[in-house]
Formats: C-alpha cells, structure tokens, sequence
C-alpha cells in the first residue's frame, strides 16, 4: 500500500529536523557588535594657556656663580567663593564741606601783663596794666598805671561797651613830638589785610588786621608805622564809622 512506502520517509524527515532543533536550541548566541567609540584628542596646552591648576613656570637662568636656581612653589589656588546676598545700596550721605580754621590774631593778654591805654567813648582817658584783656570778652580789669602790676583791690574793671579803643603801648608817656605815619611804604606786605578806620571822633588809622568781622564787638589791628609808640589796636565796632580796605 502506498501509505507503507511514505511512513519511513516522514519519520526520517521528522529525525533531521528534531536534530537541528536541537543544535539550535544548544547553540551559543552571538552578540551585536558594539560601536567604536573615538577617543578625544589631546590639545597641548600653551605655557600661558589656563586650564590647569598650575601654570608652566619658565626657566630660571643659572646663578653666574653658583648652583642652579629652584622654581618657588607654585600658589595655592583659593577655594571659590560664593557670591554674597545682592544689597541694596543706598546713595551715600553728601560729606559735610571741610571746617575752614580761622586765623586769629593773638591777643596781646596771652603775651603777658600789657600796657594799656583806654579810651572811653565820652573822651576819659585810662592808662594801667591787664592780663586778662580777650576780644571775645565784654570786660577786663585794669590796674592803675601808678600802682605797678599786682593784683589788688584797686583793679578796676572796664566793659567793652562804652569804649572808643583800647591801645596796647611801648610806653604810657610816648613821644609827642613823633609824627605817626598813616600810611603803607611801597613794597611794605604786613600781615593780614591792609585797612583805614575812621571812628566818630574823626581820628583815622591806617594798619593791617587779620580779624575784622562786621558781627563781632571789635577788632585787632597794628598801625603802618613800625616806630608807632602802639604795639597794636583794638577797636570797637560801636564806635567805628568806617573801615575800608586799602
């Protein structure tokens, strides 16, 4: 029968195709091929290129006499700092101008006992000794030219107010005869400014003062003449009718 001539030949199919089942079953499976992966090239970096932690030190000649000199150690670098917390900045204060020191001339009392010769408003004529005469001050004491300088009782004490000038003098008796000058030399600088008072009486001085102030009670002033009998002039504002500068 022809089904008897056709079982041999399936089960011979059937034995090779259970043989390479089985050898693919068993068989080791091969990996994918993975990518080549390009290395980075190597840039060589200049002696003043940054990037490194240290920078190439150039070559330190060799001492003329001497061994060979060592590199100094490189600087450490510094850890980065993080930035501080943004503040707001307010617009500073405008700075005060600078104070402007004031030139003041000296009283003559800060030299020692003076001589002085005091001249009321209402013409009376004083003459003694002071050591405590002050521009700023409303009064001061005098001692009475025939007693000598001590303090004692007989002080007798003047207010600024009802005064014409106090002159401060080489001598209580002067020279009468010496024709005080009442102007400058040419080419003569004194010190301070160079002025001309006129007071109510109609007496006229010409000097130098280096602190006239129209507010204050009254101001310094040394005469033109340096052969005048007075070392210096304080004249009160109250009884000034002009002051001019020359």
């Amino acid at each position: 029968m022809w089904w008897a001539a056709v079982l041999p030949a399936l089960g011979l199919l059937a034995g090779v195709l259970f043989i390479i089942g089985s050898i693919q079953a068993f068989r080791v499976p091969r990996s994918a091929p993975r990518p080549r992966r390009k290395k980075p090239r190597k840039r060589r970096r200049t002696p003043g290129e940054t990037g490194s932690i240290f920078a190439v030190l150039p070559p330190v000649p060799a001492a003329a006499n001497g061994p060979p000199q060592e590199h100094a150690a490189p600087p450490v670098p510094s850890p980065a700092v993080a930035p501080a917390a943004r503040e707001v900045a307010w617009p500073a204060r405008p700075s005060a101008p600078p104070a402007i020191a004031e030139v003041r001339q000296p009283s003559p009392a800060d030299l020692g006992p003076s001589k002085i010769v005091v001249h009321y408003a209402d013409g009376r004529i004083l003459k003694g000794f002071s050591q405590d005469f002050y521009p700023n001050k409303p009064a001061f004491h005098l001692l009475p030219a025939t007693t000598g300088f001590s303090f004692t009782d007989e002080a007798v004490e003047v207010r600024i107010e009802g005064l014409k000038a106090v002159f401060f003098v080489r001598d209580f008796a002067g020279n009468p005869a010496y024709n005080e000058r009442k102007h400058f030399a040419e080419g003569e600088h004194p010190p301070g400014r160079k002025v001309r008072v006129v007071f109510k009486d109609g007496e006229v001085l010409v000097g130098s003062t280096v602190g006239y102030e129209r507010q204050r009670q009254g101001f310094f002033m040394i005469p033109a003449d340096p052969q005048s009998n007075n070392r210096s002039v304080f004249a009160v504002a109250a009884f000034v009718t002009s002051v001019r500068f020359l």
